[in-house]
């Protein structure tokens, strides 16, 4: 049986890439390198002490050729972009869509060039990148979602994951054989660390209804008691269910808005909070992998015999394509999960059953809940019906 669904084994961090996205084309390095070097160049000219006319047009000449052969480079990622074939975040916007100083930079510059002759040369290889990079941001707008996962992964690579692994390894060594629980509580607390470096800082603002779903008092019993959870803590984790959402006791991220969030505001993020987004995903990337493997282990086995009570009736969900002695093997296997796992584990291994087709979970939680007591569920704390509610997952 495939346990593992389809859409976690896509969240472990190389998924976009082994769908078929490579490596970014070898010119956008420069570009996206030009492109800082020209706002770079312009910072400082607005900052230059030197009066002589002569030394300043010689400046200002290099900047107008660099900025000749970004708008030469442009029209051809243009395309690209239109294409799908990749998609970049550059240090210059046109300020439509964050707060830009260059335009102001350049205006001085051209102010500064009045009267010499290479201030119209200047003056339209100003206006003609801005155009072109107002056209860049309208194909973006349009752009598949899977690019914006493929550039989250292809950003993600130029990180190295030495670091975090061995914390990870630390980690586990301290916390010798650690079971599923212990690994949540390691979950929410790498979550929460990202998130008090303000990496949610330019989501979307949550409502109130999103800041009152924010479990304050479910986390608390995952982090350490002495955490820091003030400010606006709250606010971000309300922001950051928006990129996730849960498969049993693992976040799944959604890569695609994810990553559309860390393109839009790339140069937006500080240094820190960049390393803090990728070292985030590869720590999650190795925790859920340690989940998986203590699941696969935890699973009921299928050689296991049960016998049955002559008047025993088969589980009530089975799927209806399925017959003869398999409706009864099936029927173990649940009476197994029942009495030996959580409601978390339950509820994503009936989920996982019902995607390949050999139970059909009912619509309403209480009736699920009622045959798999009568298939042996304790209902002592832990294993409420509210509390299985809150798991519980159909097709």
């Amino acid at each position: 049986m495939h346990y593992t669904t389809n859409e976690i084994e896509r969240s472990q961090r190389r998924g976009a890439l082994t769908a078929g996205c490579g490596d970014a084309p070898k010119y956008l390095t420069e570009l996206k390198n030009n492109i800082s070097l020209v706002r770079e160049i312009a910072s400082q000219y607005c900052t230059l002490t030197i009066k002589d006319k002569n030394t300043r047009v010689y400046f200002v000449a290099y900047f107008t050729r660099l900025l000749k052969k970004v708008n030469g480079m442009l029209p051809g990622y243009i395309e690209d972009l239109k294409q799908s074939q990749c998609i970049e975040a550059f240090s210059i916007s046109t300020g439509q869509y964050r707060k830009e100083e260059f335009w102001q930079w350049c205006d001085w510059i051209c102010s500064d060039m009045e009267g010499q002759k290479i201030y119209e040369y200047l003056k339209q290889n100003v206006d003609r990148l801005k155009a072109l990079l107002l056209e860049a941001e309208i194909a973006t707008i349009q752009c598949k979602p899977e690019l914006y996962e493929k550039f989250f992964f292809n950003e993600e690579l130029q990180y190295t994951n030495d670091g975090v692994r061995k914390k990870f390894e630390r980690w586990m060594y301290d916390n010798m054989a650690p079971d599923i629980e212990k690994l949540r509580e390691l979950q929410a607390l790498v979550v929460a660390d990202a998130l008090k470096l303000g990496v949610m800082d330019y989501a979307p603002a949550p409502s109130y209804q999103e800041i009152e779903e924010v479990k304050v008092d479910y986390l608390k019993k995952l982090l350490p008691w002495d955490y820091d959870m003030s400010g606006d803590f709250t606010k971000s984790c309300a922001r950051w269910r928006k990129f996730f959402h849960w498969e049993g006791t693992i976040l799944v991220i959604n890569y695609k808005k994810y990553g559309k969030y860390i393109q839009n505001h790339y140069y937006d993020f500080s240094d820190e909070q960049l390393q803090a987004i990728f070292e985030l995903d590869m720590m999650l990337y190795l925790i859920h992998k340690e989940m998986q493997k203590l699941m696969a282990t935890e699973l009921p086995s299928e050689n296991v015999v049960i016998n049955h009570k002559p008047d025993e009736e088969p589980f009530k969900f089975i799927h209806p394509s399925i017959c003869g002695e398999e409706v009864w093997l099936i029927h173990d296997e649940v009476k197994r999960l029942v009495t030996h796992h959580g409601i978390q584990e339950i509820c994503q291994y009936l989920y996982q059953m019902a995607k390949d087709k050999r139970i059909l979970l009912p619509q309403m939680p209480s009736a699920a809940y009622a045959e798999l007591v009568r298939m042996g569920m304790p209902t002592t704390a832990g294993f409420s019906e509210k509390y299985f509610k809150n798991h519980y997952r159909i097709i």
